[in-house]
C-alpha cells in the first residue's frame, strides 16, 4: 500500500554506490544465467516504466504498475513476475536511503528523459566498470533524490489506502453491472464503513454514486447502438428495472434514454 512520506532527517547525507543496473530484458537474461553470481549489495531500487508486475520478496509480494517505485533490501528481493518494462538498480549505502521507505509503493510519473538517463547509466556499465563505479554512482544519487523531490512536491497527497481505492475503481469499471459496496470492501479486506469513508475521501464521491456514474457513462455509449432496446441496456447495466434506469438517466442528464437517442450531441 502507498503511504504518507516521512521527511528525511535534517542534515542526512546520501552517498550511494551503484553496483548493478538492469533493464527488464537484461534482468531476465541474468536470472536465466545460472552461472552468473549477483554482486552483493545493500539495497534494490525498482522503477516500473509501463505495464503491471508483481515484485517477489522473501517476506511478501508487492503489486506494482506504471510509474511505481519500490525500495527493498537486496537480501529480501527475489524476483519480478511480469511482461512489464522496468529498471532494477542495486546499490550500497552507509546511511539509510532518504524519503522512500522499504517495501512500500510510491508513484511518480515516468518520463522519457528518465529512461534516457537510465539507458546511459546502463551503457556506461558495459563500457567502463571503473567509470561506472564512480561517475555513475553520483548520477544515480542525483536521480534518486530527484525522484524523491518530485514525490514530495506532488500536488496530490497520496493516502494510505490509495492503491486499494484504485483497485476498487478499476474493478467497478469492468463489473459495473453487478457490483456493490459489500463486494468491494470484502475484496479489499476493509470493513464496509471504512471503505465508504476512504472511498469518499479519495474520490470526493460515495461508492454508490461512483458506480452510478460509471453505469450511466456506459449507458450513453450503448444508447448509440440502435439495435439495443432501452430495456436491454437497462439489463446490461445491472439496473433492477427499466423504470429505475430511466429515472436515474433523466436525473443525471435531464433527458430520458429515448430522448437522448434522438439528440446524443446535447449531452457531453
Amino acid at each position: 500500500m502507498k503511504k504518507y512520506l516521512n521527511p528525511p532527517e535534517s542534515g542526512s547525507q546520501f552517498y550511494p554506490k551503484l553496483v548493478e543496473i538492469f533493464n527488464s530484458d537484461t534482468f531476465y537474461a541474468a536470472k536465466e544465467n545460472s552461472t552468473a553470481q549477483p554482486i552483493k549489495s545493500d539495497y534494490t531500487f525498482i522503477r516500473i516504466i509501463d505495464g503491471k508486475a508483481v515484485i517477489i520478496l522473501k517476506s511478501t509480494e508487492i503489486s506494482v504498475s506504471a510509474g511505481d517505485i519500490v525500495l527493498t533490501d537486496s537480501k529480501d528481493f527475489s524476483d519480478i513476475l511480469s511482461d512489464a518494462s522496468y529498471w532494477v538498480m542495486r546499490f550500497n549505502s552507509a546511511s539509510t536511503p532518504p524519503v522512500f521507505e522499504k517495501k512500500t509503493v510510491y508513484s511518480v510519473a515516468f518520463s522519457s528523459d528518465e529512461n534516457e538517463l537510465l539507458s546511459k547509466l546502463f551503457d556506461e556499465k558495459e563500457w567502463d566498470e571503473k567509470l561506472f563505479a564512480s561517475f555513475c554512482s553520483s548520477v544515480f544519487a542525483l536521480y534518486y533524490l530527484e525522484l524523491a523531490g518530485k514525490y514530495c512536491r506532488s500536488e496530490t497527497p497520496v493516502t494510505p489506502y490509495h492503491r486499494e481505492i484504485c483497485e476498487a475503481i478499476e474493478y467497478i469499471k469492468t463489473h459495473y453491472d453487478n457490483v456493490g459496496v459489500a463486494e468491494l470492501s470484502k475484496m479489499l479486506h476493509i470493513s464496509e464503513r471504512m471503505f465508504r469513508k476512504i472511498f469518499s475521501e479519495e474520490t470526493g464521491s460515495s461508492p454508490n454514486a461512483y458506480i452510478q456514474k460509471v453505469r450511466l457513462g456506459k449507458a450513453k455509449e450503448l444508447l448509440k447502438n440502435p439495435s439495443l432496446s432501452v430495456g436491454e441496456i437497462s439489463d446490461m447495466l445491472g439496473y433492477s428495472s427499466q423504470f429505475h434506469f430511466c429515472i436515474a438517466f433523466k436525473k443525471a442528464f435531464g433527458l430520458s434514454p429515448s430522448a437522448y437517442r434522438k439528440t446524443p450531441s446535447i449531452i457531453v
